[in-house]
């Protein structure tokens, strides 16, 4: 069952479920990357971070804003010349470690989601589309 958020699913943020959730997500993006990148690159978790400064005209920083109603974007992962950026569409990995994860089952949306608190409007628009998600059906 996908989650009910169209992108961020705050309840992911439970303590209890986030470090299962971030492990996931970064092996699931790894794995992606990697089979998009192979033979000519290894993609290796928590070997290195290279951050290129803003006076780099080849490579300014990039940053990706978006809300809790809006899906996860698609980012360009850069390569080294003459390889061309690999497209990363991060809703789609989100959906699958959520779905892989059971984290529908093992969510408890009947309460506010956890902290860090969202905007009022948001707190309202959560609880409106909880509201039409259907439950889950008992096995």
């Amino acid at each position: 069952m996908p989650s009910p958020f169209p992108g961020m699913d705050p309840y992911l943020e439970e303590p209890s479920s986030w470090g299962g959730f971030h492990s996931r997500f970064i092996n699931s993006v790894s794995d992606t990357i990697a089979d998009a990148v192979s033979p000519n690159f290894l993609v290796n978790i928590e070997e290195r971070v290279f951050i290129v400064p803003l006076d780099n005209p080849e490579r300014p920083y990039e940053a990706w804003l978006f809300d809790l109603r809006d899906t996860l974007p698609t980012i360009a992962i850069p390569l080294r010349p003459p390889f061309e950026d690999v497209p990363l569409t991060l809703q789609s990995i989100f959906n699958t470690v959520y779905s892989r994860g059971h984290y529908a089952e093992a969510l408890d949306y009947s309460g506010s989601p956890p902290l860090p608190r969202l905007r009022p409007a948001d707190t309202a628009w959560a609880k409106g589309l909880l509201a039409l998600t259907p439950p889950l059906s008992p096995e």
